[in-house]
Parts: C-alpha cells; structure tokens; sequence
C-alpha cells in the first residue's frame, strides 16, 4: 500500500444494527470485507446488498454506512488507509 494503515478492526452486527452514516476525512480510505451474513450497504446515497465475500471500497470523504438487514450476524473485517 502506498499510505499507512490507520486501522484494523472486526465488526460484529446483531440482526438490525448498524454502523450509521458518516464519512473520513479526503485522507482516508477504507475498506469492508463481508466475512459472514447480509447487510445493505449506502454509499454516497445510493443502497446496495452485501454478502459474504464481497469487498466494499469506501472512498476518501464519501458516505457511508452499513445495515444488518438479515437474520444472523454480519460480520465484517474493516480497514482504514491513509491516502499519501
């Protein structure tokens, strides 16, 4: 990678949780691999499904925020870079 990695974490959402809308600054980019369940996914406006294996791409300064919208737990594995 060509910026440092700000963060690394596990996320675990309960059926119905979510991680609200927000946005990092232009010098962040982050990352969401869908390890286990389904969630709906808003980027910048615009909604989307998730599932297990998919990899979302959270640009610098965009929207975000994802939603369990399944019946088991959503499991993702986030990461955060510094973009140089």
């Amino acid at each position: 990678m060509a910026g440092a990695c700000n963060f690394i974490d596990l996320a675990v959402l309960p059926p119905g949780g979510s991680i609200g809308l927000h946005r990092h600054s232009a010098a962040q980019e982050e990352f969401y691999l869908v390890l286990d369940g389904t969630g709906t996914m808003h980027r910048n406006g615009e909604p989307f499904a998730v599932r297990a294996g998919d990899l979302v791409r959270n640009p610098p300064a965009a929207e975000h925020g994802l939603v369990n919208s399944g019946s088991t737990p959503l499991r993702i594995f986030v990461f955060e870079v510094r973009v140089p």
